[in-house]
């Protein structure tokens, strides 16, 4: 059993979670925030979570917009965080934000959804981790989001508000809350923060009992007992039977709204305010609910249930479904568009009906306009919200096709005759909040409400616990299907019938719970005094009030004590008096007795009975009573009013007396006939009593079975058991084994770090005993060098995030150690845990490892210097061998062709002269020949060896290659200098000039173009020459592979050689677009450096 003590402000023991006010705002909702947070004082205990619409494509500069006007701390949430007291916490754009346990957590939002309901996901994660604990508030917006979540919230027990709607900028979002009809308070925003503070200080005094306790204080029993008067008498409910924690639940909730701390006072503020009354009574009846809700109980239904109560039914059949305590009828339409669902996938399908019922009459005219809010969206799927709903004022009404299904009633579950001839009912949540007894009966009513095989679909928290009526369809789901057993008779009412309408008292009226008024009653007295004997009847003749002076006409039959007008009125009067009754009943209006002679006190006397319906016709509880008034007359009294003398007076009355014969046999002959009637209805009642009675023997034969059956069952069950505890044991000793062979070191400490369990391992590292169990961790000392080990676990359990560390031991031992926070099995945190892997072997592998790794990149470095001295190497020998070619050739080969030449002329002109002309003409013809081979030799000199890089920069260089690829190629090259580049080491210039030669060779070749182009740039780092054509292209890697087999001075091998130099050719190249070619390479390569260095050291 729990309770509540008084405190002056909100509660905050440790092992409760805080008071969360969840603020939901759209447009226009940063002034009322402004608003709403200035009237918040530096101290309330609560919690604030606002969730606004905001951009996804901005960061949210809200956060920093309201700390200017809290006196609180404001911050966006962007990990998950603590919730703490006295702190403002801002959704992130672009995210839904979830409560869990004491924390929020961040979510995505579904792609599909990102424009809905980010106010409704949170107020909905808040209603379900702080139960009884949460506040929802809905400010100014458009559209209805926090509708469905202000209704979680309602449903448990939380405190709902909305913006004063005339106030708010936009009241689209609070007159949708509004609609709900959940909505405790309606307030100007800037009175918002100081209700909230009222309604978390007030802590009532009330003891909230386990369901099933009979630890009840007597005297919070007996109050309980008044206020169920209380509503018995105002609404014509009776909730006396729900569970009393259930009651005392609610009853908490409306003393903290009406700030009120004692019970008593609350009594009378009930007798007080009837307003209140109604909205206590309401409070009982649970009305929160949305389309399909629980997904994944619709989708069974959808998937296994819905498809077999269509099977073997056609046209003249009919599926009918009844759902109980439907509330607003969300959950009655989602069970008729499955049905219409079903029907249009088969042939020929059976009528469908659906019966929604509850007791609740404003959420069932709610449920038959079918008008909800746009919020349904996020519950129903945007194909059924095309083919079921119209949008209509901003909201979404349900098609008349899908109305015109279901006929919802208002019904007492246990006080009226139940729907009959049912294939499914639908009762979910609903049978937890009504006692064990209670759930029994209910569950027999749904057994005979039934068809054979039907089925029942509970809440999660319910069962049939009626294993005789019902057996498991699906456990998870919680359908249940109707065991073919007869039918018990039924018991109703469990509640007692009302009998009138809400409103109208019962039996036990207002004035039963309050003393009557001493003048009304000495009032009634004195004017009894002076009014003439009479009784109050009900129907049945039965006596229900006596005046003080009709004891006279009254006698006392032996036997056993009656209230029968009919044994107690005197013999003379009772047929008189029967007569009139029967006669005012029939007539509906007063009736007057003949003059009847008897003998009062010794004289004779007339007495004539007046008799007046009593009771009004509107009222069940008084329709059939009758006043009976005795006007009592001396035989003098009647004489004088002029009776006639003689003979004349003996025939007249005669006659009178005759008359009044005839109507009394009149009236017997009916009273007979009438009986006649009830006798056969008698007769064919016991026929089927009889019927029944044999009908109860043969269950009774039946039920012996079944016990016996039962008997075996519960044989089998405690066997099942036994192998259960046996199977437990066995898993607990594989799990102290798993964790022994493992043979890591492991520690489980609770949420305050004390140690609930450690390996033996852990003795290793910690100076632990099993003694130590439930001390905190930070009394024991250790041998590692981990002194951030309690603030690590702290932050695990703050941040719910795992936490590994490589640690030290004292020894030179090295342990990877790991803090996870511990999950039970309802995915609470109950703590957390923390492991220590030996790697040692593992760190030393890793040390010997990155040492390889060093030597390695040594080797490697001095590789490739090697290979970039030979790259240079080769470079220079290959120049120094072509100015070696180019030297021979100019001065050896040209000076020999010279000399030729020269002889060539003197010997043509001794020819000449001799008058030898055709040898003339043959030895001009061999000088022509000489004179091409020296241009020959003078041109593969410059090409072997051009004269400007040996005294101009590159730069220069390729402006005279640009000019000779013009007059000796016909090549035309555009040339373009960004930096020009400082000059560079002579070798590096040579390779420079010949790959860009060799390109331009290239182009001309095979580009089938007369024009290049050539980019020269310089950075701080690199040299870079881009050569491209708008030729042909090619295929790149065709050619790389031709290269490979033919080497030569081409694209592999110029690539290689400036891989070498610690430079890159890139390749771009597209048939028949063109080619680009990027050439990279350092303006300072390292090994020129080191060569340069090396050169410089020697001289």
């Amino acid at each position: 059993m729990k309770g509540s003590d008084q405190a002056d402000g909100p509660v905050k023991n440790g092992d409760e979670k805080p008071t969360v006010v969840g603020i939901g705002a759209s447009a226009g909702g940063l002034a009322a925030l402004k608003t709403f947070f200035a009237n918040v004082p530096e101290k309330t205990g609560l919690t604030f979570v606002v969730v606004m619409h905001l951009s996804p494509d901005h960061e949210s500069q809200l956060a920093d917009l309201l700390q200017a006007y809290c006196k609180i701390p404001v911050r966006q949430v962007n990990e998950t965080v603590v919730l703490e007291a006295d702190q403002v916490y801002v959704i992130p754009p672009g995210r839904n934000l979830n409560s869990v346990d004491t924390h929020l957590r961040l979510s995505d939002l579904e792609e599909a959804r990102r424009d809905r309901a980010a106010i409704d996901h949170f107020f909905r994660t808040l209603a379900s981790t702080h139960d009884g604990r949460s506040v929802g508030v809905i400010l100014t917006g458009t559209g209805s989001d926090g509708t469905l979540g202000i209704k979680e919230i309602k449903g448990r027990n939380g405190l709902t508000i909305v913006q004063d709607p005339n106030e708010a900028e936009f009241d689209g979002m609070p007159q949708s809350a509004l609609s709900t009809g959940l909505i405790d308070r309606v307030l100007p925003v800037a009175e918002i923060p100081d209700e909230i503070m009222r309604y978390a200080r007030t802590q009532p005094r009330v003891v909230v009992p386990d369901d099933e306790s009979d630890d009840f204080d007597e005297a919070q029993r007996q109050i309980q007992q008044q206020i169920f008067t209380q509503i018995r008498a105002r609404t014509g409910r009776d909730f006396s039977r729900y569970k009393h924690s259930t009651v005392m639940r609610r009853i908490r909730r409306r003393m903290q709204l009406n700030h009120v701390e004692e019970l008593g006072p609350y009594l009378e503020l009930l007798r007080e305010q009837p307003d209140e009354v109604r909205a206590l009574a309401d409070e009982f009846l649970i009305n929160v609910t949305n389309f399909f809700r629980d997904r994944e109980v619709f989708e069974g239904l959808e998937n296994d249930v819905i498809p077999k109560l269509f099977e073997g039914k056609g046209p003249e059949d009919q599926i009918r479904v009844w759902t109980v305590g439907c509330a607003t009828g969300e959950e009655a339409y989602s069970l008729a568009i499955l049905l219409m669902e079903q029907a249009a996938r088969v042939d020929n399908p059976p009528g469908l009906q659906v019966f929604a019922s509850d007791l609740h009459e404003p959420s069932l005219r709610m449920g038959r306009e079918g008008l909800y809010s746009g919020d349904i969206q996020i519950d129903v799927s945007d194909e059924r919200i095309r083919r079921f709903f119209t949008l209509e004022d901003g909201g979404f009404r349900v098609r008349k096709d899908v109305r015109e299904l279901v006929v919802f009633a208002s019904h007492n579950l246990m006080g009226d005759p139940p729907f009959s001839r049912l294939d499914l009912i639908t009762c979910r949540n609903v049978l937890i909040y009504l006692q064990r007894d209670v759930q029994q009966d209910v569950i027999q009513v749904f057994h005979y409400a039934l068809n054979p095989s039907g089925y029942l679909i509970l809440g999660a928290s319910e069962t049939t616990s009626r294993s005789d009526l019902f057996h498991i369809e699906d456990k998870q789901h919680c359908v249940y299907r109707k065991r073919d057993v007869p039918t018990h008779a039924l018991k109703l009412p469990v509640f007692p019938r009302t009998g009138g309408r809400p409103g109208q008292a019962n039996n036990q009226s207002v004035a039963d719970t309050k003393p009557l008024a001493t003048y009304g009653a000495l009032h009634q007295k004195i004017v009894e005094s002076y009014a003439p004997p009479s009784l109050l009847l009900n129907a049945a003749g039965m006596v229900v009030h006596f005046s003080e002076n009709v004891g006279r006409f009254l006698v006392h039959p032996g036997g056993e004590p009656t209230f029968s007008v009919f044994k107690l009125v005197r013999e003379e009067l009772r047929l008189e008096l029967r007569a009139a009754l029967a006669t005012a009943n029939q007539r509906g209006r007063p009736v007057r007795s003949q003059p009847i002679r008897i003998r009062l006190d010794g004289e004779r006397r007339q007495v004539i009975m007046h008799v007046r319906p009593a009771g009004e016709q509107e009222d069940q509880e008084q329709q059939g009573l009758a006043l009976v008034i005795f006007e009592e007359r001396t035989e003098s009294r009647v004489e004088a009013a002029g009776r006639p003398t003689g003979d004349a007076s003996s025939t007249a009355e005669l006659e009178a007396e005759l008359e009044l014969n005839k109507q009394r046999l009149q009236t017997v002959i009916e009273d007979y006939e009438s009986g006649q009637e009830d006798m056969r209805a008698a007769n064919e009642e016991l026929q089927s009593a009889n019927e029944e009675l044999r009908s109860t023997m043969e269950e009774l034969e039946t039920s012996k079975e079944e016990l016996q059956s039962m008997n075996e069952e519960l044989t089998t069950v405690s066997q099942e058991n036994r192998d259960k505890v046996e199977e437990l044991s066995q898993l607990s000793n594989d799990l102290q084994n798993l964790l022994s062979a493992t043979g890591i070191a492991t520690i489980f400490l609770d949420p305050e770090l004390h140690i609930l369990r450690f390996t033996p391992q852990v003795g290793r590292l910690f100076n632990i005993r099993v003694a130590d169990i439930g001390r905190p961790l930070s009394d024991l000392t250790h041998r590692l060098g981990y002194d951030q080990l309690i603030g690590d676990s702290q932050e695990v359990l703050a941040r719910l995030e795992p936490i590994d560390r490589e640690v030290e031991d004292i020894e030179g031992n090295w342990y990877l150690t790991r803090v996870r926070p511990y999950r039970s099995t309802s995915d609470q945190i109950a703590g957390v845990v923390i492991t220590f892997v030996d790697i040692t072997e593992r760190k030393r592998f890793e040390e010997e490892l990155s040492e390889a790794h060093r030597a390695l990149e040594v080797e490697v470095k001095e590789r490739i210097r090697l290979d970039s001295e030979l790259a240079s190497k080769l470079t220079m020998a290959e120049q120094e061998e072509r100015r070696r070619v180019s030297q021979v050739l100019h001065d050896d080969l040209q000076q020999l062709l010279y000399g030729l030449q020269i002889k060539q002329l003197l010997v043509q002109k001794k020819l000449s002269e001799a008058g030898h002309q055709q040898l003339t003409e043959l030895v001009a013809g061999t000088l022509l020949w000489i004179r091409q081979a020296i241009e020959t030799t003078r041109q593969l000199t410059v090409d072997l060896s051009p004269p400007i890089l040996k005294s101009e920069g590159l730069a220069e260089a390729l402006e005279w290659l640009q000019r000779q690829m013009l007059e000796l190629h016909e090549l035309t090259v555009d040339l373009t200098i960004q930096h020009p580049p400082h000059t560079p080491d002579k070798d590096l210039r040579v390779l420079l000039f010949q790959i860009v030669r060799e390109l331009l060779f290239n182009v001309k070749k095979h580009s089938d173009v007369h024009r290049a182009h050539i980019e020269l740039d310089q950075t701080n780092t690199h040299i870079l020459i881009r050569v491209s054509d708008t030729g042909s292209g090619f295929d790149l890697p065709m050619v790389e592979a031709e290269q490979q087999t033919h080497p030569g001075f081409g694209l592999v091998t110029s690539r290689e050689r400036l891989r070498l130099m610690g430079g890159c050719m890139q390749i771009e190249t597209t048939p028949g677009v063109g080619t680009s070619i990027l050439i990279k390479v350092p303006a300072r390569p390292e090994w020129l450096q080191e060569a340069h260095g090396t050169s410089t050291a020697k001289t």
